[in-house]
């Protein structure tokens, strides 16, 4: 199955945290102790969101309804949805109090999100992130700062 998740965040160079209440999701994650993340998108709002409005323990074909296709990861067992372009494959390394933490072992990217050296361009893919402050989705993309750079005019 699959569902929106809006609280979640890179911890490391190879884990994700994911913040979860009780869910269809939840139950697969302690049963195949493995997990793919993928990125929403501007083009893929309205059918991200549909997957955090209903349950698949009541809406068990929600990807076909959304439009949607799916087949098995290769390095762990869970879905990758075909629509997305980008997904993270992970294994469950804690799951405990509704946190999950997972690393991730294999990154997949379709070409029209790549930049020309091959790395994920986040201009291309727009993803999207949760404003919860007025319940809505923002566009994330534009650079406005370098990491362990920007800051080096006060130094």
């Amino acid at each position: 199955d699959v569902m929106m998740a809006a609280w979640g965040c890179q911890c490391g160079g190879e884990k994700v945290m994911i913040h979860l209440s009780d869910h269809q999701t939840t139950d697969n994650l302690r049963l195949k102790k493995a997990f793919t993340m993928s990125f929403a998108t501007k083009a893929t709002v309205a059918e991200s969101d549909y997957f955090g409005e209903v349950s698949a323990r009541e809406v068990k074909d929600k990807v076909a309804r959304a439009g949607f296709t799916a087949h098995k990861a290769p390095n762990v067992d869970a879905p990758i949805i075909d629509q997305y372009p980008v997904t993270l494959e992970c294994v469950v390394e804690s799951f405990e109090d509704g946190v999950l933490v997972g690393r991730v072992v294999n990154t997949s990217a379709t070409k029209n999100v790549l930049d020309a050296d091959g790395n994920i361009d986040w201009g291309k893919l727009q993803p999207v992130a949760f404003d919860p402050l007025s319940n809505t989705y923002r566009v994330i993309g534009d650079v406005v700062g370098h990491a362990w750079k920007s800051g080096d005019k006060f130094k």
